[in-house]
């Protein structure tokens, strides 16, 4: 990848050039990628959502550009393999994220596995708190300042594909994503001491929610309930501001 900033954003008006090819903004998106020299996308709505989303991150601290889709066409072109002289063209919002040298890369498997096994038991019981709404929880290696973010796998519609194909009538089956965690977030942190100390607290539950629904709305989602969620932080807020 090229280690220049995140910065280009490509407007609406994609189309299929003669080759087959997406064009945005009239340009070969394949030959821009090979350009720029990066293979990573992210799809969203418009520009404002496309930058604010968590999952860019740790592309962002490391200056690696990232191609922005931002119509809905788009996401069904790229559904297909794509390659960039040899190089698959992949979502910066699904599957794990390793980047850095092969040595970094290294180092930094060495570092996850010990940050995995500390929070192996919070890991456990999220897992169980949100079994009805998420695939899975598990550390991140895409986050530096958030501590938690939704992803998919490869393959998965994005939320936002499956919001138009149920628009246009089609029926299609929810599916669950993953929830990840970043492990150097105060937040996180604290919920593994929390874990640690009370282990069959009930209030991790509530917890687990709070988190899930901070993740949702932080990508511009829909809560499925909000006025649930709006109770429980309301709960936490008395629990936080109580006096002794």
């Amino acid at each position: 990848m090229a280690a220049v900033a995140v910065s280009h954003v490509y407007p609406l008006g994609s189309r299929l050039n003669e080759q087959g090819r997406l064009e945005v903004g009239g340009c070969d998106v394949v030959e821009l990628a090979r350009e720029l020299g990066t293979p990573a996308y992210v799809y969203a709505e418009d520009d404002m959502r496309a930058r604010a989303r968590a999952y860019l991150e740790a592309f962002r601290a490391r200056g690696y550009e990232v191609l922005f889709f931002l119509d809905p066409i788009d996401e069904l072109w790229l559904r297909l393999p794509r390659e960039v002289e040899g190089k698959k063209l992949v979502s910066v919002s699904k599957g794990a994220v390793e980047l850095g040298t092969e040595e970094e890369k290294k180092q930094e498997e060495s570092a996850r596995e010990e940050t995995s096994e500390r929070f192996k038991d919070l890991l456990l019981a999220l897992r169980a708190a949100l079994q009805d709404s998420v695939r899975d929880v598990r550390l991140s290696g895409r986050l530096t300042s958030s501590p938690a973010c939704l992803v998919g796998e490869a393959g998965d519609l994005s939320p936002q594909l499956e919001e138009l194909l149920r628009r246009s009538g089609q029926e299609v089956p929810r599916v669950k994503r993953v929830l990840e965690l970043n492990p150097t977030h105060p937040l996180v942190e604290r919920l593994q001491a929390f874990h640690a100390a009370h282990p069959a607290d009930e209030r991790l539950r509530r917890y687990a929610d709070l988190l899930l629904g901070q993740a949702i709305l932080a990508e511009g989602g829909t809560l499925p309930d909000p006025a649930a969620f709006s109770q429980r932080l309301a709960e936490l807020l008395v629990e936080a501001t109580a006096t002794t």
